[in-house]
């Protein structure tokens, strides 16, 4: 990761950076909502089943969804606060990562559980790969900041097919009554503690 740093700042510019670095900082706050906590509370329940997961998974598209729709509707507005209308598009590109970590929560969640650590750091190095070399290309290509989102892209979109491959876990349909309400209020403390830390 150090080195496709060094690679892709000697092919894009510090403006490109900067730019990409503006938005960042509020989709960062913002992310912090995707997960609601719910995967360290899958991780750390003695006893789960089948519907739980279903159920949770659920909720963490739905958040992904409307962590992404609120980013949507805040891109107007990060253009105009730091009066760069490229940021518009900067910030709806990156509002799709947070629905592919929708998907991707549980998954990720479950391999955790099942302490498949060697797995997904496999996971996660083939998802740098095919991100750097998608980085690279595009900023040889004169794609500019562009670069930057569309390697968010490639990367989590990669990590998704990863996990759910890995996994082999597939989701029902949500469960009114899984009992995940205990599950809901260790996520949101935990959520709330990351938020004031």
């Amino acid at each position: 990761q150090m080195i496709s740093t060094v690679v892709i700042a000697r092919l894009l510019t510090p403006e490109d950076y900067g730019l990409f670095g503006m938005v960042t900082v509020i989709t960062s706050f913002i992310g912090l909502f995707n997960d609601l906590g719910l995967s360290t509370a899958t991780i750390q329940k003695a006893e789960i089943n089948h519907k739980q997961v279903s159920t949770l998974f659920w909720i963490n598209v739905a958040l992904g969804c409307t962590v992404a729709l609120t980013i949507v509707a805040l891109a107007p507005v990060v253009a105009w606060f730091y009066n760069e209308p490229r940021l518009t598009w900067i910030t709806l590109g990156l509002s799709l990562n947070f629905v592919f970590s929708g998907l991707t929560v549980q998954h990720n969640a479950l391999l955790k559980r099942q302490m498949r650590f060697t797995t997904l750091a496999q996971i996660e190095i083939i998802s740098m790969i095919v991100n750097v070399s998608t980085g690279i290309m595009l900023a040889l290509y004169g794609l500019g900041y562009r670069t930057l989102v569309l390697m968010q892209w490639v990367g989590s979109f990669t990590y998704l097919v990863g996990v759910w491959v890995a996994c082999g876990w597939r989701p029902g349909l949500p469960v009114k009554n899984s009992n995940i309400a205990s599950m809901l209020a260790f996520g949101g403390n935990l959520t709330g503690f990351n938020v004031i830390n």
